[in-house]
């Protein structure tokens, strides 16, 4: 090693050279304890232990155990799965991007070894725990934030176990169909659909691949990934792309010097610049009151005004080169001479102070649901922008109307008690948590100095936002909704200050609006509905008797259509209902007057198929037809599906076009069947 890289990508040399001979603690433990090979050593053997003891193994000869045949799997799981739960406790994310992306690959590749050793649901969670007991007492961070990273690793495994079956299916379909054609390449489009519906990266798919003696179409791949990432915007916004400028330095020097805390308007200076395209461009400034992107904070806005020329910046976000300030030319001519000079940063005050009240809140909400649903929650995610909060947080279930009624009064409690907001900086890190009892944000990399957010009596934790002075500031919080995005995970949604008196304004508009709808009052509107849900079950009730009426009528008629296939009477016919219990009821009536039989019924209902099967009990068990296995022959002719039990089955279709080849088939699939 000779130099050092600096932030804006300079070498300066190293003062001492010296050179990588890669002997990290694996190599070293391999030789202390003189084997060949780094997972026979002591740091290994708790994890390889735990996956053979989820198996209902128990290893009592290591050296036997290290020679059977598949202990490579028992090696890739225990060191991926150590390496997925350092990642997480060191703040990664699992992510479809960026290093998240990269954690959640290895998670899948351990998965795909685990199932080639029996394993067929989530367990790389109880080897993390086996990581956390290991490595503990030498990494005390995993003592204290591993218990989450293991309930994360079982989550995500939940996640990819519900797709690896469907996706072996895929791939074990798509490797016949290759080798039967006489091909050795799996093409890219399959590759692609593994990656993109399933979550099989390329990587385990070329793995299975190889194993069937086949390769993969890497070309056809990358260039489906790269269209369905643009589509998706799921590019590097800081990636090296076509028609991006360099970066020209202006001042050399430290820049990105954050002054936000306490300034909303600094005198600066723009120490690098390039443009991207069109008049957008991107800054670096010696200081900066511009909050940058971070712990679900979004970035500042504002304006930066250099002379003459005016910059609307519309997006501030960190980057290995510093803080990098998206700005849109408002005004000016831009070259390096006319961004010499003294610069004025001006954030966005308004959208700040909205921010800033969604930031606080967001403690509160912390607080509350520890407080009044449970204080194992932890958090997951967040967002914070002018607009809105979003809290992702860890809980099995739902919550009640009660407790989101009451966690809301308790934010907005705290929120007229006027509670003054501390930030404390420069805390030693072990002070903070230890002392002060401050919530370390799980997914959040902290130093060994911390800043803390103190709302005293309610919520103290680790954070590098920005917050209102006083919890007044915040003036209402209103919950918008709750619901799951993942096994485990929860996220409400809510919105403080003015954007939550714009809330409530447009539902008492909303409810004038239904007054007027069912012509009362708002003070009645309650007793008026009720009223007309009443009235509109009496009259369900009144349709579902004249409906079977009208079937029992009709039932007569469509059985006189009946055709006799090998002593079975098949019915198959097209008629008109406006939902499917009609078509159900229709279908029953034929069944109970049917001894030894077999009906389907299509309709058309909303622009698309619909279909029910009924199979006698006589049919079905003297003659083996099965209602699914006929329903689905004819669904296919409406491109659709369907199933149920072998005596019912109902299947619905994007083809109506298609009933009447349905209706005139079905008696051929009740004779293949039944012969």
């Amino acid at each position: 090693m000779e130099f050092n890289r600096d932030e804006d990508g300079s070498l300066n040399p190293l003062p001492l050279k010296s050179v990588d001979t890669g002997m990290g603690l694996d190599r070293v433990t391999m030789v202390k304890e003189n084997v060949s090979n780094v997972f026979h050593t002591d740091l290994f053997r708790p994890l390889l232990a735990r996956t053979a003891e989820l198996l209902g193994e128990t290893v009592t000869d290591w050296p036997s155990f290290y020679k059977r045949p598949d202990f490579t799997d028992f090696a890739v799981i225990a060191d991926h799965t150590r390496t997925v739960t350092f990642s997480l406790v060191d703040g990664a994310q699992f992510a479809n991007d960026g290093r998240g992306y990269v954690v959640r690959r290895i998670l899948r590749r351990a998965v795909r070894h685990g199932r080639r050793i029996g394993f067929t649901g989530p367990f790389l969670f109880e080897v993390a725990n086996a990581v956390i007991q290991a490595y503990g007492d030498i990494y005390p961070e995993l003592q204290e934030m591993g218990s989450r990273a293991a309930e994360l690793i079982k989550l995500e495994e939940e996640r990819f176990f519900r797709n690896i079956d469907r996706g072996m299916e895929l791939f074990e379909d798509s490797a016949n169909e290759t080798l039967a054609a006489g091909l050795k390449e799996l093409s890219g489009e399959r590759v692609f659909q593994l990656h993109a519906t399933f979550g099989f990266p390329p990587d385990l798919t070329q793995i299975m691949a190889e194993e069937r003696g086949l390769t993969i179409d890497a070309h056809g791949y990358e260039k489906l990934w790269r269209e369905h990432q643009e589509t998706s915007k799921g590019k590097d916004m800081y990636a090296d792309a076509a028609g991006v400028g360099d970066w020209q330095t202006l001042i050399e020097g430290p820049s990105s010097h954050f002054v936000g805390y306490t300034k909303t308007e600094a005198e600066t200076r723009v120490m690098k610049f390039r443009h991207i395209e069109g008049k957008r461009y991107e800054l670096l400034l010696e200081d900066t009151p511009f909050y940058a992107e971070s712990g679900g904070q979004v970035g500042d806005e504002g304006r930066l005004i250099v002379g003459n020329v005016i910059f609307e910046i519309t997006d501030t976000q960190k980057a290995p080169i510093g803080i990098v300030h998206s700005a849109q030319l408002a005004a000016g001519v831009v070259s390096a001479a006319a961004l010499t000079g003294k610069a004025v940063a001006q954030v966005d005050t308004h959208k700040r102070r909205l921010t800033e009240s969604n930031h606080t809140a967001t403690h509160l909400l912390h607080a509350a649901l520890r407080g009044l649903v449970s204080d194992t929650i932890f958090q997951a995610g967040s967002l914070v922008s002018p607009e809105k909060l979003r809290f992702d947080f860890s809980y099995g279930t739902s919550l009640t109307a009660e407790q989101l009624h009451a966690i809301e009064d308790a934010v907005n409690r705290q929120i007229r008690e006027a509670h003054v907001v501390n930030a404390h900086f420069d805390v030693p890190r072990d002070h903070a948590i230890q002392e002060l009892g401050a919530v370390a944000i799980f997914g959040e990399k902290y130093g060994d100095s911390v800043r803390v957010i103190e709302i005293p009596g309610e919520s103290v934790e680790l954070c590098g936002g920005t917050h209102v002075s006083n919890t007044a500031d915040i003036n209402l919080f209103r919950i918008t909704s709750e619901a799951g995005v993942a096994a485990g995970i929860r996220r409400i949604e809510a919105v403080t200050n003015e954007t939550a008196f714009e809330a409530f304004n447009a539902d008492r508009e909303k409810l004038r609006q239904l007054a007027a709808i069912l012509k009362t009052d708002t003070n009645n509107v309650l007793d008026r509905a009720q009223h007309m849900v009443e009235e509109l079950s009496d009259l369900d009730k009144t349709v579902e008797r004249l409906s079977q009426r009208l079937a029992k009528a009709d039932a007569g008629d469509i059985l006189a259509g009946a055709t006799l296939i090998d002593g079975v009477s098949v019915v198959a016919k097209s008629i008109q209902v406006d939902s499917r219990e009609q078509l159900l009821t229709y279908a029953d009536m034929l069944r109970d007057k049917l001894t030894d039989g077999v009906v389907l019924l299509a309709c058309e209902i909303d622009d698309k198929a619909a279909l029910v099967c009924v199979v006698t009990e006589s049919a079905f068990k003297n003659h083996k037809l099965k209602a699914g296995d006929l329903i689905n022959k004819a669904a296919a002719l409406v491109d659709g599906k369907g199933g149920g039990r072998p005596t019912l089955a109902q299947a619905g279709g994007n083809n109506p076009a298609g009933i009447g080849e349905a209706v005139a088939k079905f008696p051929d699939f009740v004779r293949q069947s039944l012969s």
